[in-house]
């Protein structure tokens, strides 16, 4: 037995089946088979009820163009009033029978409507003059009356007996759309998970490539060569620091703010001091002319000669190869840090996005569910 038939049997309360969610559809589709397949047959026979009806209707038609009321002894004025009502009335039985026959019979529910609605407008329409020419026309405006009042309790019947089956097919329809978009969101759901588990394993190989990274530094920073290039450095260091005391010594032996007194009228002298006073190293290295030797005393002058060229050669760069080879590998390896955050941001937006969807199929399923509820089935 079919599900359409379970439906049908309304003095049968059927049991609740389950069901799996991968069943729902296969379900559904064979329910709405079943339905057309029984809609078919209802069609026809709404068809052959509309043929009677449009015929017997036609017939009733012409009798009542017939009718006249010559025999008749009452006022010729009512007679008139009388007659020109039975022709508005049988106008609008010739216009319901077009409407009626010609409807369009895709959608059986609708067509029902359709036809109620037809019959309903004609009642309102057509009630007025009906009433008017019953007035001294009986027998076959009632007549009439009868085969429009019949064919209408007749698809009214008609309607109410399938009804529930037309509810059921509204549910089943929609079970199959929420059921669609629940695929929908299971095939981006899965194009996430792609994305997350690919995400996870270039986060793998990348903290690999970190630590083979950081293993070839240690390794690079073990070499001799490196290790003349940290001595030498250390070295430099050393000499720096103290060369840059004898700078201080100097600075204070030659007292700039003395000569700055002495020479506060010269501009040119004025503003050479200064930028000595302002930066004494920066200025000593920069001054190529050893300007100050016009102002200060020669044992003065040669001193800062002798600390110039040491300042120079100090600031010569040497193992340039190796502080380049050093650079390379830590570019390469903040590159791969960097790598690694920007993947593990796009991880977090790709989990946030799974929790998002799992909430929108949980709900999807929520909504299956109660509407499966309606058709005596649940999802185990």
């Amino acid at each position: 037995m079919g599900l359409f038939e379970i439906f049908k049997k309304k003095k049968r309360v059927p049991e609740i089946e389950r069901i799996s969610l991968e069943e729902v559809n296969g379900r559904m589709n064979r329910f709405l088979l079943e339905f057309k397949e029984n809609e078919n047959k209802i069609k026809e026979d709404i068809f052959n009820k509309i043929k009677i009806f449009s015929c017997g209707l036609r017939e009733q038609i012409k009798i009542l163009y017939l009718t006249n009321l010559e025999q008749r002894k009452e006022d010729i004025r009512l007679k008139g009033r009388v007659l020109e009502s039975k022709d508005t009335y049988v106008r609008y039985c010739e216009k319901l029978v077009g409407e009626i026959f010609n409807l369009e019979k895709d959608n059986l529910e609708d067509f029902f409507k359709k036809i109620n609605h037809i019959l309903f407008k004609f009642q309102k329409n057509s009630n007025k003059s009906f009433e008017i020419a019953t007035i001294l026309i009986g027998k076959e405006l009632a007549e009439t009356r009868k085969i429009i009042t019949d064919f209408s309790r007749e698809q009214e019947i008609l309607y109410l007996k399938n009804k529930e089956i037309f509810v059921k097919k509204r549910i089943a329809t929609k079970i199959l759309e929420e059921k669609n978009s629940l695929n929908n969101l299971k095939v981006i759901e899965n194009n996430i998970n792609t994305e997350f588990e690919n995400l996870k394993k270039s986060l793998k190989d990348n903290v690999s490539l970190t630590k083979n990274q950081e293993q070839k530094i240690l390794e690079f920073k073990k070499t001799k060569e490196f290790q003349k290039w940290l001595a030498y450095n250390k070295e430099k260091k050393v000499l720096k620091f103290n060369l840059l005391k004898k700078v201080e010594i100097l600075r204070e032996k030659i007292g700039l703010k003395s000569l700055l007194s002495i020479h506060h009228k010269n501009e040119k002298l004025k503003g050479l001091i200064k930028k000595y006073r302002n930066n004494f190293v920066e200025s000593l290295i920069e001054d190529k002319e050893n300007s100050l030797s016009q102002i200060i005393s020669k044992e003065l002058n040669e001193e800062i000669i002798r600390i110039k060229e040491k300042l120079n050669e100090l600031n010569k760069e040497e193992y340039s190869e190796i502080k380049k080879e050093e650079k390379n590998l830590e570019e390469e390896l903040n590159r791969i840090n960097e790598e690694i955050l920007r993947i593990k941001r796009q991880k977090e937006e790709c989990e946030k996005k799974l929790g998002k969807f799992k909430i929108k199929e949980n709900e999807k399923i929520e909504e299956i569910k109660k509407d499966l509820a309606n058709l005596k089935l649940e999802i185990y």
